[in-house]
């Protein structure tokens, strides 16, 4: 390109020497025009019944927004929303145990004001599942405060330097089966439970040694 800047600036009778500096620094930073300036301007037919002349290039798409998907979180496990506190949630929803205890009452009204039997027996059967259901509930949350006291007194004793003691599962059996017959006593109800206890397994013995 400097070749054909030079030849013309000679052809003008001008010298590359006669030129300052700042006239060869336009020079040599000046570009030629290449290309036809009127190939973007559309093309006209020659004959309006001839097909217009298009370019078989596709243009390029404006590429589509990407869109986050929805992401469904579960609160029971997420970090973000903190770790579950059984305290705080008895307190906040004791007043479902509250409602669970009134359908249970209302439910012993039923069947004592009741005189169809088989309707009766329905109220009992749902009563059953419903007083089942509750006791379950109370043995495991009873079960977890007491397994949070295991863990409060092994971290004390660990705070203290003292060696810390973990229970085997059969001593956790004995355990909780203690305190199973503490809280059926105060109850008043160790008895109906050994009897009942002594009779299932009695059944049991009766068919193992007829399959004798």
């Amino acid at each position: 390109m400097g070749s054909f800047l030079i030849a013309g600036i000679s052809k003008m009778g001008d010298s590359i020497e006669s030129l300052t500096l700042e006239e060869r620094i336009k020079i040599q930073t000046r570009k030629p025009k290449t290309g036809n300036p009127q190939s973007s301007q559309p093309r006209k037919r020659a004959n309006k019944n001839r097909p217009r002349e298009m370019s078989s290039k596709r243009p390029v798409r404006d590429p589509a927004p990407v869109r986050a998907s929805k992401r469904f979180v579960d609160p029971r496990f997420d970090n973000i929303y903190g770790e579950f506190n059984e305290k705080d949630f008895k307190q906040n929803y004791d007043f479902v145990d509250k409602m669970k205890q009134r359908d249970i009452d209302k439910l012993k009204k039923a069947a004592k004001k009741e005189k169809d039997k088989e309707r009766q027996k329905q109220i009992k059967e749902v009563l059953k599942r419903t007083s089942d259901r509750e006791r379950e509930l109370e043995k495991v949350r009873a079960l977890r405060q007491k397994a949070a006291l295991e863990k409060v007194k092994v971290a004390e004793a660990l705070a203290l330097g003292k060696p810390a003691r973990f229970k085997t599962k059969a001593e956790t059996k004995i355990s909780d089966l203690v305190d199973k017959f503490g809280t059926l006593k105060e109850k008043g109800k160790l008895l109906s439970y050994m009897k009942k206890k002594n009779k299932k397994s009695s059944l049991q013995s009766g068919i193992v040694v007829r399959g004798t």
